[in-house]
């Protein structure tokens, strides 16, 4: 029963693991591929608004209006949740802090400049690099737990948990 146990966790942190890193390798790749398409210009934050973020977080968030200019088409408006992005208050804190009339580095497609998004490390590289981070815990989860291991190397696990 304890094997078959072991070989169930082992064999599902392995799969989910493995199924993160490919997503993140997914999302990393359109993110370079998109980063490499695209044009690069200084924005302006017009306004913040506070929307809801979810039902399991409490805190604001944020979605912004940023103002650019290209070099074809005059000044472009857009708003962050219209690329799919609202900012959540702990990225403002960490990463990207934002405020009305900042100057901020925006990324535009020339074909499609309203879809806009904000250049910054965290809103393009965060989810990978969760995905790449939690793909590597649940690897070592499937290590840990693998057919064959002896019961005893797992002694650390039943004194600090219990049985």
């Amino acid at each position: 029963m304890v094997q078959t146990v072991r070989t169930f966790i082992s064999g599902l942190a392995a799969v989910t693991g493995l199924l993160a890193w490919i997503v993140a390798g997914i999302i990393a790749g359109h993110t370079t591929f998109y980063w490499t398409r695209v044009e690069k210009a200084e924005g302006i934050v017009t306004a913040l608004t506070e929307v809801p973020c979810s039902v399991f977080r409490e805190d604001p968030c944020f979605d912004s209006e940023v103002v650019f200019v290209t070099s074809d088409r005059g000044p472009i408006t857009f708003k962050a949740s219209d690329a799919g992005r609202i900012i959540a208050i702990e990225e403002q804190s960490s990463a990207l802090t934002l405020t009305a009339g900042q100057s901020v580095p925006v990324l535009y497609d020339a074909k499609q400049p309203t879809r806009a998004r904000i250049a910054s490390n965290m809103l393009l590289w965060g989810l990978p690099s969760k995905l790449l981070l939690g793909g590597v815990i649940l690897i070592l989860i499937a290590f840990l737990f693998r057919p064959g291991r002896p019961l005893a190397e797992l002694g650390i696990l039943r004194d600090r948990f219990g049985r």
